[in-house]
């Protein structure tokens, strides 16, 4: 990366619910035992309900929403074992239509793969319930013994169509229930017999039977690795060789547009100055994306600012930052849209961090995976603390039925800034160890480094992996499905006759260079390999399948980089100045069959095992950023090494990896998020006033001929149609 490249300007005019409820319930029966105190002398304490008892906590007090929330705990106050298979729960609620209904399971102490839900509507309905769900458990969960409890049961449904219930005139909703206690208007029931709470119609509970006996222990489940969370039978999102499939296993292309503004000083997404959110989001799905990638910073995430640059969304004034995102997630979602989070810098500011480092002294590396953690829980509906309190949660399903949010970008565009020994020294490397010999080692455990503790580590490739392996083992312990884990490049790596610590380097664009994946003669390979938590002394479970390689890409306007002259041409061979050749060795590799292939100097193969990992040989790729200007010649242009140049042979390098070939690398699959959606911008999509394009021909003759999947741009030549503006131009 060049020094030009550094002044690239964005124009612009905590921890888990549980410990919330159990910090709750204390500070209540605090406040009851002062009561105690206060009043006459009492011959005993209050009375702990007998027998089996539901708990009861409301995580969406909305009057209306598409998605109630009912979270339950059951407690033994028995003298024997209870089996939970034994064990229903009823909530009750009026359905406010006759659509079909959908269960989902965020959280369950004993694994969602273990609960069912079903919906009964009643023979006879009550003006507060016309419908219960039941929730019941299989003989996999294990019981509850005397004294004891399930753990937590976080469940939410849905109406197919997504519209709201009022949940006003439910009879098991209560606003004010947002911790746990016991609550009557749920219903619990032993082998079909009630024995908690009181039904809409009156019937109360009989006195607890004697349980059947159950087995003295009780069953400990691992979640399994993509089940759960959310409730996805068939997983979450997850990779197959270049490939991202949905939780249905089908194939997702990421056509998508970046919209910033969050980690700006702002600390909201730009363009609410003027309009509301669902009015930009609306554009941005008739012009055919699929996905937003949303950049924010870790000031903003631990401040969690109420911003001022809103007045355009009148629902967003007086919301903090983090309700302001969430209310862009769930209206994305209910759109089709989804979602990919960028932490784009620590501090708040414009482009990316100076350092290129993915910390500072102010955020060092433990807040950052930190911050990482707090984001994974609050995309799954649990409200955080830092700074505010969260008031809107986060939808956890798109109206597809599968996860609005498809994972983390886990930092933006890491590099050094320079490629002088000095330089490279102080920026984000890959592959160089920090401490542990590459030669010797190059898949270590990644906790096992004692730049760790100093926060001063460099080698970006091993804190990618410490991130993503927190992240996947906080969701294996929710039983959650697991997020997509987004790794960036770097922006220098040493050729073959150089080395990391005094190179000669090649360098290109800042988070561009993935060639460290496979690493060259000189210096070992380096791809991410996962696992599911881990510490300096073990590492949790390999978890693969989730890695999707990132790069960004630009074209000379931004920087005159060496391959931009008079040879510039577009097929691979075609000259010292193939485009295709610069992007293939940087990062399309990556997504061509057997494209990785990790050197180890010296040795016959490439220690995979060493992390439980399996070796793969190619994986999805993602052009996380790239954009043009708005006159003709930013789109196209018969000029070699120009910018028009540049952009149209890219457009019809993603194209080919559709199946259209022509480039002369067998690269497949690209994905990619264009920079950017903001109107204010000089690459913007959309005009200064955010109600239309800037230049119709970059959306009808570029763009959408690299859109994928339902909601595309349909081709035609009619007004707004894909072609409608002139057919895409050959590459040059």
């Amino acid at each position: 990366m060049k020094p030009s490249f550094f002044s690239r300007s964005r124009l612009w005019p905590q921890q888990g619910r549980w410990w919330v409820g159990a910090l709750l319930l204390g500070v209540l029966l605090l406040s009851l035992l002062g009561g105690v105190l206060g009043a006459a002398p009492s011959s005993h304490a209050q009375a702990t309900p007998a027998g089996l008892v539901l708990e009861y906590a409301d995580a969406n007090t909305s009057a209306t929403s598409n998605t109630p929330r009912p979270h339950f705990e059951i407690v033994n106050n028995t003298s024997s074992n209870v089996a939970l298979s034994s064990l229903t729960i009823r909530y009750w609620y009026t359905q406010d239509g006759s659509q079909s209904q959908q269960f989902w399971c965020d959280y369950a102490a004993v694994g969602c793969s273990n609960l069912s839900g079903t919906f009964v509507a009643l023979s006879a309905s009550t003006a507060t319930a016309d419908a219960y769900l039941q929730v019941g458990f299989s003989s996999a969960a294990g019981s509850v013994g005397p004294g004891g409890n399930s753990g937590e049961i976080q469940v939410r449904f849905n109406k197919s169509d997504w519209s709201n219930y009022n949940q006003v005139n439910d009879y098991s909703w209560s606003a004010t229930q947002t911790s746990y206690a016991p609550w009557s208007q749920v219903t619990l029931y032993l082998n079909g017999q009630l024995v908690w709470g009181t039904e809409p119609g009156g019937a109360s509970p009989t006195p607890t039977p004697t349980p059947s006996p159950a087995p003295t222990s009780v069953s400990t489940l691992t979640p399994t690795p993509g089940a759960g969370g959310g409730g996805s039978a068939s997983g979450g999102w997850r990779t197959s060789g270049t490939k991202i499939l949905a939780p249905n296993g089908s194939q997702f292309i990421i056509s998508g547009i970046n919209w910033y503004g969050f980690e700006t000083p702002d600390s909201v997404a730009h363009g609410l100055w003027s309009y509301d959110i669902s009015t930009i989001l609306n554009l941005v799905k008739s012009y055919g994306y699929n996905t937003l990638r949303i950049p924010f910073s870790n000031q903003m995430w631990e401040s969690d600012p109420i911003p001022q640059n809103d007045v355009g969304c009148p629902s967003c004034v007086g919301l903090h930052a983090r309700d302001i995102l969430a209310k862009i997630i769930n209206y994305a979602g209910s759109i089709g849209l989804h979602v990919i989070l960028d932490d784009h810098r620590s501090e708040a500011g414009e482009s990316a961090e100076q350092s290129g480092l993915w910390y500072t002294s102010a955020y060092p590396e433990s807040s950052w995976i930190n911050d990482w953690v707090s984001v994974q829980r609050w995309v799954h509906g649990l409200p955080q603390t830092m700074g505010a309190t969260d008031t809107v949660t986060v939808n956890y399903l798109a109206s597809d039925g599968w996860p609005i949010v498809l994972g983390y970008d886990l930092r933006n565009e890491p590099h050094v800034e320079g490629t002088y020994p000095n330089q490279y020294a102080s920026g984000a490397q890959w592959g160089t160890g920090d401490g542990i010999d590459p030669a010797s080692n190059p898949n270590p455990n990644p906790f096992a480094l004692s730049c760790v503790a100093t926060s001063s580590c460099h080698d970006w490739r091993l804190a990618a992996e410490r991130a993503a392996d927190t992240l996947l083992g906080d969701a294996q312990t929710h039983g959650w499905s697991y997020p997509l884990i987004f790794v960036e490049g770097v922006s220098a790596y040493p050729t073959s006759s150089g080395t990391q610590a005094n190179g000669p380097y090649s360098s290109t664009w800042w988070g561009g260079s993935l060639q460290g994946v496979n690493g060259n003669s000189k210096n070992p390979g380096a791809p991410i390999v996962l696992n599911a938590g881990g510490s300096a002394s073990s590492l949790g479970p390999a978890v693969n399948n989730q890695v999707v390689y990132s790069a960004h890409e630009y074209g000379p306007a931004l920087y005159p980089q060496s391959w931009f002259n008079s040879n510039t041409c577009y097929k691979s061979g075609c000259s010292g100045s193939s485009l295709v050749d610069v992007w293939t060795s940087n990062w399309a590799y990556i997504a061509t069959p057997n494209g990785i292939n990790p050197s180890w100097p010296g040795h016959s193969g490439y220690p995979w095992n060493n992390t439980g990992a399996q070796p793969y040989s190619s994986a999805p790729v993602w052009i996380g950023e790239f954009g043009t200007g708005n006159s003709a010649s930013d789109l196209v242009s018969s000029a070699a090494g120009s910018q028009g140049q540049w952009f149209t042979d890219l457009i019809n390098f993603i194209k080919s990896s559709y199946g259209s070939g022509g480039s002369g690398v067998a690269v497949s699959n690209l994905n990619w998020t264009y920079w950017a959606l903001n109107g204010e911008d000089s690459y913007g999509l959309l005009n200064g006033q955010y109600t239309g394009l800037g230049n119709a021909s970059k959306e009808y003759s570029f763009l959408c001929f690299v859109e994928t999947g339902p909601l595309a741009v349909p081709t035609g030549s009619g007004s707004g149609q894909c072609g409608s503006t002139g057919a895409l131009p050959a590459p040059q």
